[in-house]
């Protein structure tokens, strides 16, 4: 779970599914982010609040901006080609790079 958007009008869960749910905080509307194919395991958002990124059962990592005037997430990119399931995802400070970690058996690998 972790807080987006400018002023952190956002909170995003992950929560044993494949959609991610993004609440807004003043209004309890809820805005589902479908594409990954299996559950969603990780997220980080940028520090500037406007892109989350998400990592899943599915083998893959999704990019996700905020269109600040409809107040919407969309997928930007698709992150494939990891041989397993993606446990964790770190956004650095100024979204130049995302770091994955990949869980297999009982290691782990970036």
């Amino acid at each position: 779970m972790r807080f987006a958007g400018e002023q952190e009008e956002f909170l995003v869960v992950a929560n044993n599914s494949e959609q991610v749910k993004v609440f807004h905080r003043s209004s309890s509307a809820c805005q589902l982010l479908n594409g990954h194919g299996g559950v969603v395991l990780s997220l980080d958002v940028s520090s500037d609040g406007y892109t989350l990124v998400t990592g899943s059962k599915d083998n893959s990592v999704r990019m996700w901006r905020l269109d600040k005037e409809a107040g919407q997430f969309s997928c930007i990119a698709t992150g494939t080609g990891h041989t397993h399931v993606v446990g964790a995802v770190a956004v650095s400070r100024y979204v130049h790079y995302v770091a994955t970690l990949e869980k297999f058996g009982s290691s782990s690998r970036i």
